[in-house]
């Protein structure tokens, strides 16, 4: 674990908290930015600023549906909060995940795939240390490392999770797009 870890974990802690905060509004964020990454990755790839520009709106639009959806009155605050910490937890989830999967590929002078890449010195350590990058990689390569066996020992379940957040979170091969 490594101080990278660390802000992941800050990362979806304050997402949660946020999202309690904002109580319904949380909630349809968090299940809207999950509904809408894929559509807006798929934008990205062909036009960044379009998908910008749709995901600033996106979120308008998410606010005010949520701000419309939130009871007047002071009912069922508690159970509220709670579900804006889903949302919230959602949202910290995707975010974390999407970065860890999002560093570039790195290739050794012999070829060998490399993620996360070689960086800069202060943070050597604390990239190669961090379990949240681990994952990102294992959710990256998972067709590849499929391939080699490195998952043959493990439960199924796990093997689908990481299938199912590569088919979400990746376009195409990364590491073929060189």
């Amino acid at each position: 674990m490594s101080w990278l870890d660390i802000v992941a974990i800050l990362v979806l802690a304050s997402s949660v908290a946020i999202g309690s905060e904002r109580r319904i509004i949380g909630l349809v964020i968090g299940l809207g930015a999950v509904a809408l990454y894929r559509p807006l990755l798929l934008l990205a790839d062909t036009s960044p600023i379009l998908a910008g520009v749709g995901a600033v709106a996106a979120a308008g639009l998410l606010a005010l549906i949520g701000r419309r959806l939130t009871p007047q009155g002071r009912s069922g605050v508690a159970a509220q909060h709670v579900v804006g910490g889903f949302g919230g937890l959602l949202l910290g989830l995707l975010a974390v995940l999407a970065l860890s999967t999002s560093l570039p590929v790195g290739v050794t002078a012999s070829g060998t795939l490399r993620y996360p890449p070689d960086v800069a010195q202060p943070f050597t350590s604390a990239v190669r240390e961090s379990r949240v990058l681990e994952i990102g990689r294992d959710i990256l390569f998972f067709p590849l490392l499929t391939q080699q066996g490195y998952f043959d020992a493990s439960p199924q379940l796990q093997r689908q999770a990481l299938g199912g957040l590569h088919e979400f979170l990746t376009l195409g091969v990364p590491w073929e797009e060189r």
